[in-house]
């Protein structure tokens, strides 16, 4: 009887390590929903405050993708060791045969989080491709322009009343 529970135990875990894995598409999506929303709010700014808006947009979604991708991995590590735990827990308590059945919890685990990581990077590429159309639809012909940065002032050294060196403006500029 000890033995089943554990294996039950087991495979309540790694099916609980699945289902965490299985946030990453969904975040996915949640992160493509909220850059959607924060492009629609630039449409009033003009153009050089929108383009680099938007490349700030696009700089915070590449980030929440790439932080997104560590779920899987991380979902994996933890049903295994839960798992491995809880029969590691049974063996010792209860040796029999009904803890092999809690091996179908590594299964489900490790399945789990390989499907999650496959479809989460699915959709991580989908909205990238989205995000850039939505851009530039948005944006129009200044999303492929370049955008001109104001230059400054360059420092100089130069001698002073003293005859020491130092800095200052190019007074030519």
């Amino acid at each position: 009887m000890t033995a089943w529970l554990h294996a039950t135990l087991a495979c309540v875990w790694g099916m609980g390590a699945a289902l965490v894995a299985w946030r990453h598409p969904r975040r996915v999506a949640r992160a493509l929903d909220g850059f959607t929303r924060e492009v629609a709010a630039i449409r009033d700014l003009e153009a050089t405050p929108r383009v680099a808006a938007a490349n700030e947009l696009l700089t915070d979604l590449e980030h929440d993708l790439v932080v997104l991708r560590e779920i899987p991995p991380r979902a994996a590590r933890i049903g295994v060791v839960g798992v491995a735990a809880w029969l590691v827990l049974g063996a010792l308590t209860a040796p029999g045969w009904p803890l092999a059945v809690g091996a179908l919890g590594l299964v489900l685990a490790l399945g789990g989080a390989l499907v999650a990581a496959r479809r989460g990077e699915q959709l991580a590429a989908q909205a990238r491709k989205e995000a850039d159309r939505r851009l530039e639809v948005e944006l129009g012909s200044a999303y492929d322009d370049e955008v001109a940065m104001p230059e400054r002032r360059r420092l100089r050294f130069r001698r002073g009343p003293a005859g020491r060196a130092e800095q200052g403006f190019d007074p030519r500029r």
